[in-house]
């Protein structure tokens, strides 16, 4: 019998304040991928802007500051191909202005808890989509 194919390796960003969150992100994706874990958007804009090797960006819509939704924006005024890339973490809860933001995003939206087979199955696509 012989084992699945292994995904392809993918790069992966997690932008996520809650530390446990990003530690999970990590434990779930890390065997099959690279996992970067930023707190906050503006160090994730900063990486961003520095390095276009990133598959998928995993952002929680809730941050402190700089929003997941307000991170979007910055990066279709910037750099538009990044902005496809953004798969929004959230555990609900969030401003109306959030939610508005992603009502009109087609960006993929994952809620907390995660389903680990969506979130698998979301971000391999995210990385074959980059490497084909």
């Amino acid at each position: 019998m012989n084992d699945p194919p292994s995904p392809q390796r993918g790069r992966i960003l997690v932008v996520d304040d809650d530390e446990m969150i990003g530690m999970l992100l990590r434990r779930m994706l890390g065997r099959d991928h690279e996992v970067v874990v930023v707190q906050e958007a503006p160090a994730a804009l900063q990486l961003l802007a520095g390095d276009d090797g990133f598959d998928v960006v995993l952002c929680d819509v809730m941050l402190p500051g700089m929003s997941g939704t307000e991170l979007l924006a910055a990066l279709k005024a910037r750099y538009t191909a990044l902005a496809d890339r953004i798969v929004f973490l959230t555990g609900g809860a969030f401003s109306a202005e959030a939610r508005a933001a992603l009502a009109t995003a087609t960006n993929p939206v994952l809620e907390k808890p995660f389903d680990r087979a969506r979130l698998r199955a979301i971000v391999q696509e995210h990385v074959a989509r980059r490497r084909s």
